[in-house]
């Protein structure tokens, strides 16, 4: 009898162990309209995360069962506002206005934005084990990464508009548009 009620002890425990991973909601606050998720890192004057995933994929499940349920990750999700976007269905108008404003062609997908908004401070389309993803957010929340964001994407649409630029068909040289010089083939 005794054996027996160890082992309910222990498959009980096992039990809220995995309900309690199974939900990502119930550890962390999560917005699900991203208008409003905007709206309220810009009035909070805080970064945006955003994690998009869907119930059908392997790797957006593992970050939620393995990575959002990391202490250490949802200690420093906490300093953000966070949106989570479901692509289970993606017909519907909220999730095709998220995708559409954030540019996104896949899951999962997780993204900091600044509370401008527009800045995009990281940007990964696959599983990152918890370690890494502390310290991604933490380089975020660093005081300069907002403006070393805005700086890459400014040099970024300068170098991209000399692509626009490429010299006549005739020409042997091509403008590589992350490079500022012309390279011969």
């Amino acid at each position: 009898m005794r054996y027996l009620g160890s082992v309910l002890v222990v498959a009980a425990l096992s039990c809220l162990e995995a309900c309690g991973k199974s939900d990502v909601a119930q550890t962390l606050t999560w917005e699900t309209d991203d208008v409003a998720a905007l709206a309220r890192s810009a009035r909070e004057d805080r970064l945006l995360f955003v994690y998009v995933g869907a119930e059908w994929d392997a790797s957006a499940k593992k970050l939620e069962h393995v990575t959002f349920a990391d202490a250490r990750v949802r200690k420093e999700l906490r300093r953000f506002v966070n949106l989570h976007v479901d692509m289970t269905d993606d017909e519907l108008p909220s999730t095709a206005r998220a995708t559409k404003r954030f540019n996104i062609v896949g899951e999962p997908a997780l993204l900091v934005l600044a509370p401008d908004g527009e800045t995009e401070l990281v940007r990964i389309h696959q599983f990152v084990p918890p370690e890494e993803l502390v310290a991604v957010l933490r380089a975020a929340l660093a005081p300069d990464a907002i403006r070393a964001a805005q700086f890459e994407a400014a040099a970024r649409k300068r170098l991209e508009a000399r692509r626009w630029l490429t010299p006549s068909p005739s020409s042997q040289t091509t403008l590589d548009p992350w490079d500022t010089h012309p390279r011969a083939r």
